[in-house]
Protein backbone atom coordinates (compact mmCIF):
# COMPACT_ATOMS: atom_id res chain seq x y z
CA UNK A 1 0.00 0.00 0.00
CA UNK A 2 2.76 2.49 0.88
CA UNK A 3 4.64 1.61 -2.76
CA UNK A 4 1.71 2.39 -4.25
CA UNK A 5 1.30 5.43 -2.76
CA UNK A 6 4.61 6.83 -2.83
CA UNK A 7 5.13 5.28 -6.55
CA UNK A 8 2.04 5.34 -8.07
CA UNK A 9 0.34 8.76 -7.16
CA UNK A 10 -1.26 9.57 -10.21
CA UNK A 11 -2.85 5.96 -11.44
CA UNK A 12 -4.80 5.57 -8.03
CA UNK A 13 -7.60 7.55 -10.27
CA UNK A 14 -7.50 5.92 -12.71
CA UNK A 15 -9.42 3.05 -13.91
CA UNK A 16 -8.56 -0.41 -15.21
CA UNK A 17 -8.64 -0.84 -19.09
CA UNK A 18 -10.23 -4.11 -19.68
CA UNK A 19 -7.74 -5.58 -21.64
CA UNK A 20 -7.98 -8.33 -24.16
CA UNK A 21 -5.16 -11.13 -23.34
CA UNK A 22 -3.88 -12.96 -26.19
CA UNK A 23 -5.55 -16.58 -25.49
CA UNK A 24 -1.39 -18.14 -26.19
CA UNK A 25 0.01 -15.95 -23.44
CA UNK A 26 -3.04 -16.99 -21.00
CA UNK A 27 -2.24 -20.62 -21.91
CA UNK A 28 1.37 -19.72 -21.56
CA UNK A 29 0.66 -17.92 -18.13
CA UNK A 30 -1.39 -20.65 -16.74
CA UNK A 31 0.75 -23.77 -18.16
CA UNK A 32 4.06 -21.77 -16.27
CA UNK A 33 1.89 -21.15 -12.91
CA UNK A 34 1.06 -25.02 -12.77
CA UNK A 35 5.02 -25.52 -13.65
CA UNK A 36 6.07 -23.25 -10.62
CA UNK A 37 3.11 -24.64 -8.12
CA UNK A 38 4.55 -28.43 -8.94
CA UNK A 39 7.96 -27.53 -8.36
CA UNK A 40 7.16 -25.88 -5.11
CA UNK A 41 5.49 -28.53 -4.34
CA UNK A 42 8.13 -31.24 -4.63
CA UNK A 43 10.82 -28.77 -3.13
CA UNK A 44 8.55 -28.58 -0.63
CA UNK A 45 8.63 -32.49 0.19
CA UNK A 46 12.14 -32.68 -0.53
CA UNK A 47 12.80 -30.54 2.10
CA UNK A 48 10.63 -31.63 4.29
CA UNK A 49 12.54 -35.25 3.63
CA UNK A 50 16.07 -34.00 3.76
CA UNK A 51 14.66 -31.94 7.23
CA UNK A 52 13.82 -35.54 8.38
CA UNK A 53 17.08 -37.06 7.44
CA UNK A 54 18.87 -34.49 9.32
CA UNK A 55 17.01 -34.82 12.19
CA UNK A 56 17.61 -38.52 12.58
CA UNK A 57 21.67 -37.78 11.54
CA UNK A 58 21.39 -35.09 14.93
CA UNK A 59 19.36 -38.11 17.15
CA UNK A 60 21.85 -40.35 15.81
CA UNK A 61 24.57 -37.82 16.77
CA UNK A 62 23.57 -37.01 20.08
CA UNK A 63 22.83 -40.81 21.07
CA UNK A 64 26.35 -41.90 20.54
CA UNK A 65 27.73 -38.47 22.39
CA UNK A 66 25.64 -40.03 24.78
CA UNK A 67 27.26 -43.24 24.81
CA UNK A 68 30.29 -42.16 24.40
CA UNK A 69 30.34 -39.62 27.55
CA UNK A 70 29.14 -42.40 29.92
CA UNK A 71 32.22 -44.70 28.45
CA UNK A 72 34.18 -41.87 29.34
CA UNK A 73 32.95 -41.88 32.66
CA UNK A 74 33.76 -45.11 33.61
CA UNK A 75 37.11 -45.17 32.08
CA UNK A 76 37.18 -42.09 34.46
CA UNK A 77 36.32 -43.89 37.30
CA UNK A 78 38.07 -47.21 36.79
CA UNK A 79 41.47 -44.76 36.41
CA UNK A 80 40.74 -43.72 40.17
CA UNK A 81 39.90 -47.19 41.58
CA UNK A 82 43.34 -48.23 39.42
CA UNK A 83 44.70 -44.95 41.09
CA UNK A 84 43.74 -45.64 45.01
CA UNK A 85 45.21 -48.98 43.94
CA UNK A 86 48.51 -48.52 42.37
CA UNK A 87 48.52 -46.17 45.93
CA UNK A 88 47.74 -48.62 48.48
CA UNK A 89 50.32 -50.93 46.89
CA UNK A 90 52.99 -48.60 46.80
CA UNK A 91 52.33 -47.55 50.56
CA UNK A 92 52.49 -51.53 51.84
CA UNK A 93 55.89 -51.95 49.58
CA UNK A 94 56.90 -49.18 51.30
CA UNK A 95 56.04 -50.24 54.66
CA UNK A 96 57.47 -53.98 54.22
CA UNK A 97 60.69 -52.34 52.94
CA UNK A 98 60.83 -50.20 56.06
CA UNK A 99 60.07 -53.22 58.12
CA UNK A 100 62.78 -55.45 56.56
CA UNK A 101 65.20 -52.48 57.14
CA UNK A 102 64.21 -52.53 60.76
CA UNK A 103 64.58 -56.45 60.97
CA UNK A 104 67.55 -56.42 59.47
CA UNK A 105 68.95 -53.26 61.47
CA UNK A 106 67.50 -55.12 64.38
CA UNK A 107 69.38 -58.26 63.62
CA UNK A 108 72.82 -56.19 63.06
CA UNK A 109 72.30 -54.84 66.53
CA UNK A 110 71.86 -58.14 68.60
CA UNK A 111 74.78 -59.69 66.47
CA UNK A 112 76.65 -56.78 67.90
CA UNK A 113 76.07 -57.29 71.70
Amino acid sequence: MIIQSTLYPYVKDSTSKDVEVDPDIKKEYVNQKKYLESSHHSLQKRLEKEDQVHRQNNLNVMQENIHLIEEIQKLREDVAIKTSEYKTLKNEQRISEMKARDEAHDNAESEQE
